[in-house]
């Protein structure tokens, strides 16, 4: 139940945030979770491309592997300069440094599109087609 600034919940009132240095704090925190997060996922792809003659991976899948692998430093950038600009930016500002985190879109797209002309510049079509990658896929 609401009161004012208050959140009941039973017995214990939670408070919302309401400050900048609470915000930064909120954003601090949500940054280094969401760069861990990535970190995990980044190792994990580091994993596989050193087990790569291991478990098979032929070109194609490596160069998937890698572009993935990529993904993840791109989403840690995005955590590690969301996290910057708490330090950076006036107190004002700190509660819109959230809206960094929409450019994850917009930059993925961009990124893959970049990955996918690199596909085809390294494997024909033949080689593609042959390991069930159709151009255009």
């Amino acid at each position: 139940m609401m009161e004012g600034n208050n959140f009941r919940q039973g017995d214990h009132i939670l408070q919302k945030v309401t400050g900048y240095d609470q915000m930064k704090l909120l954003m601090i925190i949500y940054g280094t979770g969401f760069c861990l997060v990535y970190f995990i996922f980044f190792l994990m792809y580091v994993n596989v491309l050193s087990k790569h003659n291991e478990i098979k991976l032929n070109l194609i899948e490596q160069f998937y592997t890698r572009s993935e692998l990529y993904k993840q430093l791109l989403l840690i950038s995005i955590g590690l300069c969301t996290i910057a600009a708490v330090f950076i930016l006036p107190n004002e500002f700190s509660a819109n440094v959230g809206m960094i985190y929409f450019r994850i879109g917009p930059l993925l797209f961009i990124y893959f599109r970049f990955r996918r002309k690199r596909l085809y510049k390294m494997f024909s079509d033949e080689y593609l087609i042959a390991h069930d990658r159709w151009p255009g896929e």
